[in-house]
């Protein structure tokens, strides 16, 4: 089959990998550069765990991710996957950490519990309270986004798929790709991996998704706690309304974290540049949690886009005119990018309908397909 493929991000090049792999025609269209590094996927890193809160789905189909996740690194050969393991603390009842382990505890994940002073002594760098816990689990850290992305449309071009760069999409049928130049690209199923744009080509869903702007910050740790902070596992949440998380330094890039509160909607296209105060207002939402922030020094402020849904959940399905589409990845796709660009692929070639799909993308149709 011949499969058109919207959008060069992390899903949308997955898509097209298990497409080729199961012996189809992907044909890959981007608007911009591929890889483009104003997609939502690309940064250098993104979180992959375990953990997820009480009732969410991705807490179930994270273990496939996984192992699409190993599919590629086999294919690509060579692994960009770094296993830090991940942790969270919290200080309150309402913290995040409590419904994630209430999930580990429903779905018999394997977790550990660190006192204060466990965190106190291998953590100096946190500034913890007297209430302060911490929820471990030992699978979990950081993909290399960017090395991934590269490598592969890289694989792509070697086995003789059309990438088609600079090539901006304004509408879709089920068989087509209509362009900005008024080209129409044809084939036998379409496939939507649009990002922040998504919205756009899919205007059946726009009411449900909000393109975000966020920002995300690289530190380098002052000397008396780098190499503590060398050791440190990822965090996922450290507690409060800030939705923070951090990378610890690997692979030459320095200490990131992002907040989830510092995000606003903005429209994708919006010119990627920060206002002067941005950089301080994220190290805000940091400062409660570690001592001394006023001693790292930012080496680089990065602008990315996310799409969210109301609830935070996928939207993956086949439009009633045939188009496979997944979206809404609320900052959560990454992770995901392998599998769904596998679920899209079944899709887009007849293995799987689009309740099946539709149901798996929000964990209640696990493993069953």
């Amino acid at each position: 089959m011949r499969v058109i493929v919207v959008g060069a991000g992390i899903v949308g090049l997955s898509a097209a990998w298990w497409l080729r792999r199961l012996g189809h025609e992907p044909i890959v269209l981007d608007q911009g550069p591929i890889p483009n590094p104003e997609c939502s996927s690309f940064d250098r890193h993104r979180l992959i765990r375990l953990a997820h809160s009480a009732g969410d789905g991705r807490g179930v189909i994270i273990h496939e991710a996984y192992a699409a996740w190993d599919a590629l690194w086999e294919d690509l050969g060579r692994t960009h996957y770094v296993e830090t393991g991940m942790l969270m603390t919290a200080r309150d009842p309402t913290d995040w950490a409590v419904s994630c382990r209430a999930q580990f505890d429903r779905l018999g994940t394997a977790y550990e519990i660190w006192d204060r002073d466990r965190l106190a002594a291998r953590f100096p760098y946190l500034a913890l309270t007297e209430r302060d816990w911490g929820l471990y689990s030992a699978q979990g850290g950081a993909l290399l986004a960017d090395r991934i992305l590269a490598d592969l449309a890289a694989w792509l071009a070697r086995h003789g798929v059309a990438l088609r760069p600079h090539t901006p999409v304004v509408r879709l049928d089920g068989r087509a790709a209509l362009l900005a130049d008024k080209e129409r690209v044809e084939g036998d199923a379409v496939v939507s991996a649009a990002g922040a744009w998504s919205g756009r080509v899919l205007p059946h869903l726009a009411h449900e998704l909000t393109p975000k702007r966020a920002i995300v910050t690289y530190l380098e740790p002052p000397a008396e706690v780098a190499a503590a902070w060398a050791a440190s596992p990822c965090y996922l949440d450290f507690g409060g309304t800030s939705d923070l998380y951090l990378v610890p330094p690997m692979h030459g890039c320095g200490l990131k974290f992002g907040a989830g509160a510092h995000s606003r909607p903005a429209a994708p296209d919006e010119p990627r540049r920060l206002r002067p105060d941005e950089p301080d207002s994220l190290l805000d939402h940091l400062r409660p949690y570690i001592r001394d922030l006023e001693h790292y020094r930012v080496l680089e402020t990065r602008v990315c886009w996310t799409c969210d849904s109301p609830d935070e959940r996928f939207r993956c399905g086949v439009r009633d005119d045939g188009v496979v589409y997944a979206a809404a990845c609320s900052g959560q796709m990454f992770k995901f990018g392998a599998v769904i660009g596998h679920r899209l692929a079944e899709a887009a070639t007849g293995a799987i309908d689009g309740t099946a799909l539709a149901r798996w993308a929000v964990g209640e149709w696990p493993r069953a397909m």
